[in-house]
């Protein structure tokens, strides 16, 4: 892919919709291989995964967030709240898992001119972006660039074992790569109650996995 800068206009919110002002995005290998070798890939196409920002207008209907909040953004569309058992439905997990993956269509809220002719991911490489309300995960904290690729680690680390993965009571249980994802994993794996779980990774991180784990 080539990548370029290109001015565009950014709409008002539309009905259910959040308009956020990126502070920080991250770049994604979603970004450049998932397009690359799809076989339905439009060109030019607005990318970003991930990424986190402030509020800067709420569309109607949208009751959830203020003007001025600090969001990331998560690629998987559902309820924001962490607390509960899992943060996407069954059904929405069950596309995830068979490859049918939808991220939401929002292309009318960027220039008419047909200069973008699709997305990869939410569109966060914008500094004005609008996404769904459903894809913002409200922030305690002022975000930082560490911050920025929140969306995707959680949807994987933390809904992996509720939604996707069949994890039982006592199953061994082995995670590849020891980066921030494989412990977000690891982690959540616990609430499992796994007979045990054994990262594969670089031994300079087993102190970190055993002093979170």
């Amino acid at each position: 892919d080539t990548f370029k800068v290109q001015t565009l206009f950014v709409k008002p919110p539309g009905v259910g919709e959040v308009r956020v002002q990126m502070k920080y995005a991250t770049f994604s290998p979603h970004d450049s291989l998932q397009h690359a070798y799809s076989s339905k890939a439009e060109y030019p196409y607005l990318a970003g995964y991930d990424g986190v920002g402030v509020v800067d207008e709420i569309g109607e209907g949208v009751e959830e967030f203020d003007k001025g909040d600090f969001v990331a953004v998560f690629p998987v569309p559902g309820n924001r709240n962490l607390s509960a058992k899992s943060n996407v439905s069954d059904h929405q997990a069950k596309a995830i898992n068979t490859s049918i993956w939808s991220i939401s269509k929002h292309l009318q809220a960027y220039s008419d001119d047909g200069s973008i002719k699709g997305f990869r991911g939410v569109g966060t490489w914008s500094q004005l972006a609008v996404f769904p309300s459903t894809h913002l995960l409200k922030l305690d904290h002022e975000p930082t660039i560490s911050d920025a690729g929140l969306g995707s680690v959680l949807a994987t680390g933390l809904l992996g074992p509720s939604k996707i993965f069949n994890v039982e009571e006592g199953s061994n249980i082995a995670v590849f790569g020891s980066n921030s994802l494989g412990l977000t994993l690891a982690r959540s794996l616990k609430t499992k109650k796994p007979g045990s779980i054994v990262v594969v990774g670089a031994k300079e991180d087993q102190d970190l996995f055993e002093s979170n784990c």
